[in-house]
């Protein structure tokens, strides 16, 4: 009975042991790749830490008033571990003036700890992203510079290590263009004063874009308020001139003939008339009823 409580107990052990072996591996084959972090250890002069920075987002020129993000990343190119604080600072290219400074001295979590050949980059969230506004008016151009520092016990003093640089240029932000708009203005050039009651008029216009954009619209011909003809979506480049007629057939009377587009308004005033033969109108036509008489009767 013993013998088999001891067996009980092995194969329990056992499997107990198996379990925590698999364990043990799926939790290794889990977990992350040890990557750089944050310490509270103080920093120091240990290693070699090579920073590397390059233009924000590629581009060495970038608008005032808008936010920078930097690009960089720093590697422990040494033989041993070290602990060092990521500085961000901004200066004036012409002169060296410092314009701005970003740094975790006064907070020692955010030191960084590399281990040897580790690196570790801006994209990582635990370190915070080093940002530069420049202001409205800060236009030319700036140097980006991010430094790994240490700290050397025997000298009791802060060592700037391998710090790395970039200069961009910031621009003034351009204000975006409005829109530019179409004008559509018309005018009336001709049309035929003698004509009849009864009979089609022509009237000629011109349409001309003096804009500073493409635009369509329509034109209208309308008399005594009226809407009697249109040119329908007319297309017009900036600066282009249109040429058209609008026939109406006249009736008597005094009109008011009007041509317009969404912008502009041409008009004339036009007396149309029926035309009574006069005193020498009357006289050609009796003699031309005599002198018909006259060859009638001879041929008689």
């Amino acid at each position: 009975m013993r013998t088999d409580n001891v067996k009980k107990s092995k194969k329990i052990v056992a499997f107990l042991a198996t379990v925590l072996l698999v364990f043990s591996v799926i939790t290794v084959g889990i977990s992350p790749i040890a990557s750089a972090d944050l310490t509270d250890d103080p920093i120091d002069d240990d290693g070699e830490f090579e920073v590397t920075i390059n233009a924000p987002d590629g581009d060495d020129t970038v608008t005032a008033g808008e936010q920078v993000d930097v690009n960089w990343s720093v590697e422990n190119t040494g033989d041993e571990a070290g602990v060092r604080n990521m500085t961000f600072t901004v200066l004036d290219a012409t002169d060296g003036t410092e314009v701005y400074e970003d740094e975790h001295n006064e907070t020692e979590t955010y030191n960084l700890n590399l281990s040897v050949e580790e690196t570790y980059n801006y994209e990582n969230a635990s370190y915070d992203d080093f940002t530069w506004t420049p202001d409205e008016d800060a236009v030319g151009d700036y140097t980006l510079n991010v430094t790994a520092v240490g700290y050397n016990e025997t000298a009791d003093s802060h060592t700037y290590h391998e710090g790395y640089e970039v200069t961009i240029e910031v621009i003034e932000d351009d204000p975006e263009e409005e829109p530019g708009e179409a004008n559509f203005e018309v005018e009336i050039t001709d049309y035929d004063e003698d004509v009849r009651p009864g009979r089609y008029l022509e009237i000629e216009y011109t349409v001309e874009n003096t804009g500073d954009a493409e635009g369509t619209q329509d034109i209208v011909f309308i008399v005594e308020g009226t809407e009697e003809d249109k040119n329908e979506g007319l297309t017009l480049d900036e600066g282009e001139t249109f040429e058209g007629r609008f026939f109406w057939k006249a009736g008597e009377g005094p009109h008011l003939l009007t041509v317009e587009s969404e912008d502009d308004t041409a008009r004339r005033a036009i007396n149309i008339e029926t035309v009574t033969p006069g005193f020498t109108s009357i006289l050609l036509i009796l003699a031309t009823v005599f002198a018909g008489a006259i060859y009638y009767k001879k041929k008689q």
